[in-house]
């Protein structure tokens, strides 16, 4: 260190204290004047004050910097003079890197603690005597520094509301809001409040909600027939099922002729299948609804599909799912009767594919809509209806029978050929298929009451 720092605050490259530089402490004064030249310097006073010499820092004092100089705050707290402390003290120590205090104690010391401030590490080492003071915390090793925990504190018993019949006869009435006749009210909770209104509410739409008849299969199913939100619908379907009949019937008398009969029974096939396929999805979208509505136990259909394409070829999967899968048993099972000739190939083949449609769709068709997903006939609740309401099923089954065969009755009638009358049979067609599907959904009605009767 120069002579020409005396007098400046420099930075200690160990700690990184701060402090003023003074001259070297003699044990003589030092004379200026010429006489005082010729003595002979003390050992103290050997030191080259006016030259560009380093000054030995190991001359200095152990302590350095001196008590005067020393960055620690005053504290009213620190030992007296004269009292050494060597255990049971406390200091500030200072972090190296952002020079952040923070009070340690003497257990601390040779070991590394992190700042608060910049969570670097750096070794907390032995204070001078003049930077300790008593230690005024009660806290031990275990509690640590910063938290302490709050005294234990003597909390309240819990005391039943339910008391004995002596208490009641011993124990007067706490004090409280009084009812009728004077009688204390009992507080209600805000959350069994919400409880109990819920219940009240669930109790009110349960009663308010519309009831199966007695007989949910055959009382009143007609009915919704000649409804004026129904009514438009059924003569619409039955149009469209007459201008899809006259088209294909026109198409197969056009095969046997030839030129452009061959090119407009060609034409009239492909708007069968467009025209029909047109007519599937909307039909189905009608059946689904009377089904649902009758499956809630309304007497008329309130909420026909609103006009959406997307959502109407989506809907319609499901009847056509339903129609595919139940067909495959009946097709497999008609090739039985190819042993017996031609003709009875066919009309075993045809009463197969019918008898699997009529007892395997509505099952598939109820599953799906359980599920909500088309293609997923895995519903559990659907199965076991089979077992809680077997004897609605197995009725469901003979009147959808009984309907497919006055269905196959009417539509004879059409070889007449007389437009009115073929129209009055597409009415009556659809008619039946609306009923039907109208007795399908009481039927779910019945199996979900035999499944709230008698839950897993």
């Amino acid at each position: 260190m120069a002579s020409e720092q005396i007098g400046e605050t420099v930075t200690c490259d160990d700690c990184l204290e701060e402090f003023e530089v003074s001259g070297p402490q003699t044990n003589q004064s030092v004379k200026r004047d010429d006489e005082a030249a010729s003595q002979e310097p003390s050992a103290a006073a050997s030191l080259d004050l006016a030259g560009d010499s380093d000054i030995d820092l190991l001359t200095l004092d152990d302590h350095w910097p001196p008590p005067s100089q020393d960055r620690t705050t005053a504290d009213p707290k620190e030992s007296p003079a004269g009292e050494e402390l060597s255990e049971d003290y406390e200091f500030t120590a200072i972090c190296p890197l952002c020079s952040t205090r923070q009070s340690v104690t003497h257990v601390q010391v040779g070991k590394n603690i992190k700042c608060p401030d910049c969570f670097s590490a750096f070794e907390i080492r032995t204070p001078p005597k003049h930077a300790r003071r008593k230690r005024t915390s009660s806290l031990t090793d275990d509690d640590g520094a910063e938290f302490k925990l709050s005294d234990p504190i003597e909390r309240p018993t819990y005391e039943s509301s339910q008391t004995s019949a002596s208490g009641l006869a011993t124990e007067p009435p706490a004090a409280g809001p009084t009812g009728t006749g004077g009688h204390p009210t009992r507080a209600i909770s805000p959350v069994s409040d919400v409880m109990r209104r819920a219940e009240q509410e669930f109790e009110e739409a349960e009663r308010a909600a519309p009831k199966l008849p007695e007989r949910p299969l055959t009382s009143g199913i007609l009915s919704f027939l000649i409804d004026t939100n129904t009514l438009p619908r059924l003569v619409v379907l039955a149009v469209a099922l007459q201008i899809e009949a006259a088209a294909v019937d026109a198409a197969f008398a056009g095969m046997s002729s030839a030129g452009l009969g061959k090119v407009a029974s060609a034409l009239l096939f492909m708007f069968f299948f467009v025209f029909g396929l047109v007519c599937f999805v909307a039909a189905s979208n009608s059946m689904l609804a009377i089904t649902q509505e009758a499956a809630g136990g309304n007497n008329r259909v309130e909420t026909w599909p609103e006009l959406n394409v997307t959502e109407w070829f989506y809907d319609s999967l499901y009847v056509f799912a339903a129609l595919f899968v139940a067909l495959l048993p009946g097709v497999v099972l008609g090739q039985v009767f190819i042993l017996f000739g031609w003709l009875a190939y066919g009309l075993g083949l045809t009463a197969a594919c019918i008898f699997s449609i009529l007892v395997l769709s509505p099952i598939l068709l109820v599953a799906s809509l359980e599920t909500g997903f088309p293609f997923n006939f895995a519903s559990m609740p659907v199965f076991r209806s089979l077992t809680l309401a077997t004897r609605h099923w197995l009725r469901f089954f003979l009147i959808s029978l009984g309907l497919a065969v006055a269905a196959v009755v009417v539509w004879q009638l059409r070889y007449f050929e007389t437009l009115l009358l073929n129209l009055l049979v597409s009415l009556v067609v659809v008619a039946i298929t609306m009923t039907y599907f109208r007795v399908l959904g009481r039927l779910v009605g019945v199996c979900q009451e035999a499944s709230r009767q008698q839950p897993d």
